[in-house]
């Protein structure tokens, strides 16, 4: 009950803003199909969730997984001998950290996501709900569950491999011999391993036809490619680490729980109470928790550097946590007490986190809505001025970064780990944001004004052969508002948000930008 407590503590900001986060607005308006990238379960959940239709149902796919996870983390920590604040300080963290509020902004995806990270913990869980089995007749049960969590989401998966180390350096810790835990971990990695190819003879059954799925999921073919693809991922994460004070706290507080066990192994192998044997496998196990952050991502020839997919991140975080306080801290020692106030803050910071990035991505979520709608009079009005038949297509699109709401600007400043969750990157010819055309079609957008994104060639052609009439403002109709100018080229309408081309008397002329200041990478027109 605390752990979920706790959860709805960190998830509530995010339920009360009520967005439609990322592509949320396309699965409102029409079918999902999570069985062409390989998650069943997750069809099959949602499903279930009502009339066997693809609704939205939110807030309750947001909350819905949080409940299993409390449950299974409830589970394990008592398996491995928390007591009842270290265990909701350290293992919180699975689920109250940066990169996982992406993963609850889903309000479809977010359950299927939630319910994967409690099936990834849940081998580590079953030696309480099945006390009654050995370990051999467990490993059928586990293999089902990590079988569930890759039909779910499969990046949950990297959880299931941090906790692997996590519990070879508790057992470590608790003096059992080397060979036992290395057979722990053999067992452990034979498990996963059978999974993995029970599920990629799933994918070969299973009907594709996900482009962007199967642009994806391309294994490597090279140990050089797996080298290769780490910076991008320790790119990724960085950010919450070094990036603003609480950011730097937090790393605090992760190198305070390597150096406490560091030092802890050292005392037990001067003593004699930790073989040689067993502090080499302790220190691979240390070494091996970082990359298990990415853990099976490394594996792709194409990953995907998001958020959502460092699941990896607060399993990580809640082993270096546990290694500073322990599983049962004992708090007559005032280091004990002092490690505990900091791990607390920490987690208590991630809250406050949540709500600020709540706030922020409610902020841009009116803003998108607002320029929405005056893009969809702009569209309509130009496509009536160009005087073409009735019904006939026009093609919209945008050139420039999206311009960010002034009060989520703010907070982005502050919090910069959240700008890529909150701002989308803007990779031309795509449009910006590249689900704007679909939120246009919830404020009434015409069906024939088509997106470029949707063309063959995802608008590259039309793209290049426009640069030439925005480079001389061959412009045949506009539309300016304070965030951009629409202008419509022959049966283009292209959105400016640059406003590189203004209207001075009876032609267009060339001006430079307002937005001379960047923001990551992103060009905006405060710098306050």
């Amino acid at each position: 009950m605390l752990f979920f407590l706790v959860f709805i503590l960190f998830t509530y900001p995010i339920i009360h803003a009520n967005v439609y986060y990322a592509d949320d607005t396309l699965h409102a308006l029409s079918n999902i199909h999570w069985e062409r990238d390989g998650r069943v379960l997750g069809q099959l959940l949602l499903l279930f969730m009502g009339r066997f239709a693809t609704i939205d149902y939110a807030p309750l796919p947001q909350i819905i997984g949080l409940p299993f996870i409390a449950a299974a983390l409830a589970a394990f920590s008592i398996r491995w001998g928390y007591n009842r604040i270290s265990s909701i300080i350290c293992l919180s963290f699975i689920v109250c950290n940066p990169f996982f509020l992406e993963n609850i902004s889903y309000r479809f995806d977010g359950m299927i996501m939630e319910c994967a990270v409690a099936c990834a913990i849940m081998p580590f869980a079953l030696p309480f709900f099945l006390p009654e089995h050995s370990r051999k007749s467990l490993m059928p049960w586990q293999l089902l569950a990590l079988f569930s969590c890759l039909n779910l989401y499969q990046p949950a998966l990297n959880v299931y491999l941090c906790l692997c180390c996590l519990t070879a350096i508790l057992s470590l810790l608790e003096k059992k011999k080397a060979g036992q835990v290395a057979n722990m971990l053999i067992a452990n990695a034979i498990t996963l391993s059978l999974a993995l190819l029970i599920y990629k003879l799933e994918t070969l059954i299973l009907p594709g036809g996900d482009d962007y799925a199967d642009a994806h999921k391309q294994t490597v073919h090279s140990i050089s490619q797996i080298f290769g693809n780490i910076p991008g991922f320790f790119q990724t994460i960085a950010p919450a680490l070094i990036k603003g004070p609480q950011s730097i706290i937090f790393s605090v507080i992760i190198v305070s729980g390597c150096i406490t066990l560091v030092f802890r192994a050292v005392r037990m192998l001067c003593t004699g109470s930790l073989t040689p044997a067993a502090g080499g496998l302790m220190a691979f196990c240390l070494v091996a928790l970082p990359f298990c952050i990415p853990g099976i991502l490394l594996l792709l020839g194409c990953p995907i550097h998001s958020h959502r997919v460092m699941i990896g991140f607060g399993s990580a975080a809640a082993c270096f946590i546990t290694f500073l306080l322990g599983v049962a801290p004992s708090f007559r020692w005032r280091a004990t007490c002092l490690a505990c106030i900091l791990a607390g803050y920490g987690l208590w910071s991630e809250i406050t986190l949540s709500a600020a990035y709540a706030n922020a991505l409610s902020a841009q979520s009116r803003f998108r809505d607002q320029m929405a709608q005056s893009m969809v009079d702009d569209a309509v009005q130009l496509a009536r001025e160009a005087g073409r038949p009735e019904g006939a297509s026009f093609w919209w699109g945008t050139r420039g970064d999206e311009p960010v709401a002034p009060l989520a600007l703010y907070i982005l400043r502050k919090y910069e780990i959240l700008t890529d969750i909150v701002l989308v990157s803007y990779v031309p010819p795509l449009p910006a944001p590249w689900m704007m055309h679909d939120i246009m079609l919830t404020h009434g957008l015409p069906a024939n004004v088509l997106s470029t994104g949707d063309m063959p060639d995802r608008g590259k052609s039309m793209w290049k052969a426009q640069q030439a009439d925005l480079q001389h403002c061959a412009i045949n109709g506009s539309r300016e508002h304070g965030p951009f100018i629409t202008y419509r080229i022959g049966n283009s309408i292209i959105v400016d948000y640059d406003k590189r081309c203004v209207l001075h008397g009876n032609g267009y002329e060339r001006v430079p930008s307002p937005r001379q200041n960047v923001f990551h990478g992103r060009m905006v027109e405060s710098s306050r």
